[in-house]
């Protein structure tokens, strides 16, 4: 049986190693565990921003957010933290027309703070009431003359002159039932007995 040399590649390499270990060894260490240090880091260096990753480069709402945020800059010491704000214009000139509004409440519907579930939580562990209608609502309401009775409702009784006096909904709530409707199924009540009151 003929006999092979297998060892002519391992044997010269081997050698090669074994006598310049600084150049095989150490410095391919050191090298790897400076790069896989940068791993370390990749985290800060990623780019988690939605707008930047789903939107256009130089989009119309980047050059809108832009525009805003050189006229109104952030000041940290006024606000309570992130909040949005929309600014509705009218094509022709009037916004108070009764169309204008029901855009209004579709867009208020749409963008309403009670659907999220962080702004559930928020209201939830308050413990000093919450106002049933948001502000848009209650204006739509105050708008329409027929509907004046849901945004106001009598019984606040003055004392001094002897009177009755009309209160916005939220308020009169707010003071009288308020550390009661921090629960949906207390909320749900409260409205529901006042819904048979105005029918009534």
């Amino acid at each position: 049986m003929a006999c092979y040399r297998t060892d002519c590649v391992e044997k010269p390499l081997g050698h090669l190693v074994g006598s310049h270990p600084v150049w095989c060894f150490i410095i391919p260490l050191m090298l790897s565990a400076a790069l896989g240090g940068g791993l370390y880091f990749l985290k800060d260096c990623e780019d988690n921003d939605v707008e930047n990753q789903f939107t256009p480069i130089n989009g119309p709402s980047k050059q809108a957010r832009l525009f805003v945020k050189e006229r109104f800059p952030k000041n940290e010491s006024k606000t309570e933290g992130n909040y949005a704000v929309m600014i509705l214009s009218s094509v022709e000139g009037n916004i108070l027309t009764k169309a204008a509004f029901e855009e209004i409440i579709r867009l208020d519907k749409k963008v309403s703070y009670f659907s999220s579930l962080s702004r559930q939580e928020e209201i939830e562990k308050r413990t000093d009431g919450i106002p049933l209608f948001s502000i848009t609502y209650l204006r739509y309401l105050a708008y329409e003359k027929s509907l004046y009775r849901l945004c106001c409702v009598g019984g606040d009784y003055d004392k001094e002159t002897g009177t009755e006096k009309q209160q916005p909904i939220m308020y009169f709530f707010k003071s009288y039932y308020g550390p009661f409707l921090i629960k949906p199924p207390c909320k749900a009540c409260v409205i529901l007995l006042y819904a048979t009151y105005l029918a009534g």
